[in-house]
This record gives C-alpha cells, sequence and structure tokens, in this order.
C-alpha cells in the first residue's frame, strides 16, 4: 500500500497531490447526489479541508484515504440534501431523497470511469478533442459542433470516430463496457 502523505523523495505524494488526483472525482461525485454543481464544489472543498484537519487521524494508505474522501463526501452531501429539505419545506411534502449503500457505490464508480474517460480524452490530438469533449461534455449534435468549430458535419463524424478508435486503444479491457457506453453516447449526438 501506498503512504500519500510521505515525502517525494520516498517517490510518494504530497497533500497537493491527493487534491489534484481526487478533486474532480469528489465534485462529479458530490453532484451525482446533490445536482448542484456549485454546492458539489463547495462539499469537495469541505471534504479536503475535513481531510487537512483529520490527515493525523486518517490511515496514511491510499485506500483509506480515498475512502476517507469518499465517506466524507457523501456524509456532507446528505447533511446538504436535509439542509435543503428544511429550507425548502421538503420534509412536509416527504421530498426527502434518500441514498441507499447501492446508490452511493454506483456514484462512486460512476466518477472513478468519468475521471478514467476525462484523462483519456485529454491525451486526444486537438480537434479531435475539441469535438470529442463538446459530444461528450456539452451534449452538442454534430451540426452545432460543425457550425461552432467552422468544419463540416462529415467531419465532425471523422473526429468522433476517431476519438472512438484512439480512446479504445487508450483504455484499458476492463473499461470495454465503459467504451461501449461511451460510444453509444458520443454517437447519439
Amino acid at each position: 500500500m501506498k503512504n500519500l502523505l510521505q515525502d517525494n523523495l520516498e517517490g510518494n505524494v504530497t497533500f497537493k497531490k491527493i487534491f489534484v488526483t481526487y478533486y474532480a472525482r469528489i465534485v462529479y461525485f458530490a453532484f451525482q447526489i446533490i445536482g448542484d454543481r456549485e454546492e458539489a464544489e463547495d462539499i469537495a472543498q469541505d471534504t479536503f479541508v475535513n481531510f487537512w484537519n483529520q490527515k493525523e487521524n486518517v490511515s496514511q494508505h491510499e485506500v483509506a484515504i480515498k475512502n476517507y474522501l469518499y465517506l466524507t463526501a457523501k456524509n456532507l452531501c446528505l447533511n446538504q440534501i436535509r439542509h435543503n429539505n428544511i429550507v425548502k419545506d421538503y420534509q412536509a411534502k416527504n421530498q426527502f431523497s434518500i441514498f441507499d449503500d447501492t446508490d452511493i457505490v454506483n456514484a462512486i464508480v460512476s466518477s472513478e470511469i468519468s475521471s478514467r474517460i476525462y484523462q483519456a480524452i485529454e491525451t486526444l490530438p486537438a480537434q479531435c478533442r475539441e469535438v470529442t469533449r463538446m459530444a461528450y461534455i456539452q451534449g452538442l449534435k454534430n451540426q452545432e459542433i460543425a457550425d461552432n468549430l467552422q468544419i463540416s458535419i462529415n467531419s465532425v463524424r471523422v473526429h468522433k470516430q476517431r476519438a472512438i478508435h484512439l480512446l479504445r486503444d487508450k483504455l484499458s479491457k476492463k473499461d470495454l463496457l465503459l467504451m461501449i457506453i461511451f460510444e453509444k453516447k458520443l454517437n447519439s449526438f
């Protein structure tokens, strides 16, 4: 197991590396539960503040740190949901959203998979990467992408197909199902 807070001299990473590695994942995880980007970012920041304040009490192994971050984010999300429900008087209407352990595990897995996809997208050639971002992340249709980039719709299609081909090579075999889902989503726009 890695000790993530040891010196870089030992080949391990610092708090900054932990933050860089997990911040986007925690934001995405919180967003899946909360449904609000700004609240998700606040929760992610609070998660890292809590980790920093409790770092002496958390095992310094990578898995323990990851578990601490996700568990803290989950609890902060649930607290935020409770708070939002009180403020909006949802308790009286029984609109309170309950997330069970399966929902939480699915949100963690989805967050980790999305992180791998985004990292792989960043390695694509510039034009291909831009088309992929616009299609997959922004949800634009081929014609909208063509108009924004001032290229033909056929070029958009070629870039999307090239992205799928390159991403298949970049993602591991265990991500094959992920690639199939990504390909379906990319081609649906």
